[in-house]
């Protein structure tokens, strides 16, 4: 089998959350959310692609602050109706897949007594998060402040340039 970049030109990882800068504890929390980059471009005939997302909360001086780095994969043969693997991992793959993905990766957690909450997210449990990094929060403020999914360019240009 043939191994490849897939394609060329994509660049590095897009890692602007890398460090939590010190804070005073005054900072307010304005937004919460995730991006979403590769973790490496694929190469042909990999069997799937891994994705990167920095989790985190912005400032009301426009910082952003990383609260947890996770990661998914994803295989091209969910997205094929279980076909033998394509030679570009991305065949069947949307933005709107990785989306999905991306939520269930940061939603809320299977509980201790099996249940899962109805919420798209565990706001108390990014609320404790918030706090680990020395912020006073409240679930029901990120609540009210939401939740925003980001894709980095390199994602979205991996799956255009597989329509081309």
């Amino acid at each position: 089998m043939h191994f490849a970049p897939l394609p060329d030109g994509l660049g590095r990882p897009t890692r602007p959350l890398l460090d939590r800068p010190a804070l005073s504890g005054d900072e307010v929390v304005v937004g919460l959310g995730a991006v979403c980059d590769l973790e490496r471009v694929p190469r042909v005939g990999d069997p799937s692609v891994r994705f990167d997302v920095a989790e985190f909360v912005e400032l009301d001086d426009g910082r952003p602050v990383l609260l947890r780095d996770l990661e998914f994969t994803l295989s091209s043969i969910r997205y094929t109706d279980g076909r033998a693997p394509e030679e570009d991992p991305t065949t069947g793959l949307s933005l709107e897949d990785v989306i999905d993905e991306v939520r269930v990766t940061t939603g809320p957690e299977v509980r201790a007594d099996g249940t899962v909450s109805d919420e798209e997210h565990d706001w108390d449990e990014l609320a404790l998060f918030v706090r680990d990094i020395g912020l006073t929060v409240t679930a029901d403020r990120l609540k009210a402040v939401g939740y925003a999914i980001t894709v980095t360019d390199r994602v979205r240009e991996l799956l255009s340039r597989r329509d081309d």
